[in-house]
Formats: C-alpha cells, sequence, structure tokens
C-alpha cells in the first residue's frame, strides 16, 4: 500500500482535488506493474477487516468519493473508478491479456468518464 500510494502521489500535486486524485487512481490501475502480491488484503479471511479499514482509510481520498456533483455526472464518476477497480483486480490476477493499443482506448474511455459534463 505504501508503494501504491507513492505512485500516486507522484501523478498529481499536493493541493489536487478529488477529480484529479481519481484520475491518477484510474490511470494507476491501468498502467502501473501489478502482480497478485497486490491482492494480499484479501488473501486472509481473519485479516479482511483490519486491511479493509486500512484500504478505506489511505486510499478512498483516490477514489473520486469527496466529489460532489449532479447525479448523472457523479454516476460516471463512480463508474470509472469501478473501471479502475475492475482493471487492478484482473491486471493484478492476470486475467486479461490487452494489447497496448487496447488498454490505451480503454484507459482513455474510463478517464473521460472523470470529465466534467457541460450543465445544461
Amino acid at each position: 500500500m505504501d508503494l501504491w500510494e507513492l505512485d500516486l502521489n507522484s501523478r498529481v500535486h499536493k493541493s489536487a482535488d478529488g477529480r484529479a486524485r481519481l484520475r491518477a487512481y484510474v490511470e494507476f490501475a491501468f498502467t502501473s506493474e501489478l502482480d497478485p502480491s497486490d491482492l494480499a488484503l484479501l488473501s486472509d479471511a481473519r485479516l479482511r477487516q483490519r486491511l479493509n479499514e486500512l484500504w478505506i482509510d489511505r486510499l478512498a481520498p483516490w477514489f473520486g468519493e469527496s466529489i460532489t456533483t449532479d447525479p448523472v455526472e457523479l454516476a460516471s464518476i463512480r463508474a470509472a473508478r469501478l473501471l479502475a477497480d475492475g482493471a487492478w483486480f484482473d491486471r493484478a490476477l492476470g486475467t486479461v491479456d490487452f494489447t497496448e493499443s487496447d488498454r490505451a482506448a480503454i484507459l482513455a474511455v474510463a478517464l473521460n468518464l472523470t470529465e466534467r459534463t457541460a450543465q445544461t
């Protein structure tokens, strides 16, 4: 988790808002080096509660939870987070093998979901 936070912090300025932090998490999930050891927090049922608390405490600022906006835009922000979570999980498991161009295209879709929408 320390390494994840270092990587995430290297992607944004210290004063970054929730949207910039979410974008950093999305990029991290799609581009950083991952392996099954990144899934350690899921491996021991006896530690699940404590590891879950640590996970939420340290990584929640990167998940877009602080972003307040209209319901449609909020749904897009949450969808971007879920895409990133899925990419992180599948890449750590080694269950996906996208070409670089496919991964870049999916990343672009996820990042697009984090953009502000015009209010009408």
